[in-house]
């Protein structure tokens, strides 16, 4: 989702905490639904760090792995942002990241500096000029957030 910070828009991987039709929780809807003016979202903004690209791992290691480890240039470090936030529905983007597993019992999103480019023009250009005025918003930028790339 786009989330505002210290007045610019910036993408923010978030994690789903809870999910209102109605002001009524529930566990689970259609994606098709979350544009319907009856549905919110309250959510926590991942924390994402940036990865060193590794050299991609030869055609054998890609097989049995079943990834390209070299394309992963962030990842979720397993944390969340402290502040829960409530959104309107139609202002989430569903993704299907990639997961890995390096320790047993702790999975982690990975995702590309291109495909993190390519959702936050995505959903950027889906959000009207008027309800950009309506975007979750953090008046301070945090350690966390905006992500940053080479710590800039």
């Amino acid at each position: 989702m786009i989330v505002v910070c210290e007045g610019n828009p910036f993408l923010a991987i978030v994690h789903v905490l809870d999910i209102l039709v109605n002001s009524r929780s529930c566990l689970e809807i259609n994606s098709m639904l979350l544009m319907e003016s009856v549905v919110s979202i309250q959510f926590q903004i991942c924390r994402l760090i940036e990865t060193q690209t590794a050299t991609p791992p030869s055609e054998q290691q890609s097989e049995t792995l079943g990834v390209n480890i070299g394309q992963s240039h962030w990842r979720w470090n397993r944390l969340m942002g402290g502040t829960m936030m409530k959104t309107k529905g139609a202002f989430i983007q569903v993704v299907d990241p990639e997961i890995k597993l390096e320790i047993i019992g702790q999975p982690f999103y990975v995702f590309t500096s291109d495909e993190l480019r390519a959702l936050a023009a995505s959903l950027f250009s889906t959000i009207s000029i008027e309800d950009r005025s309506r975007l979750p918003s953090l008046r301070k930028r945090t350690d966390n957030f905006p992500y940053r790339s080479g710590g800039k």
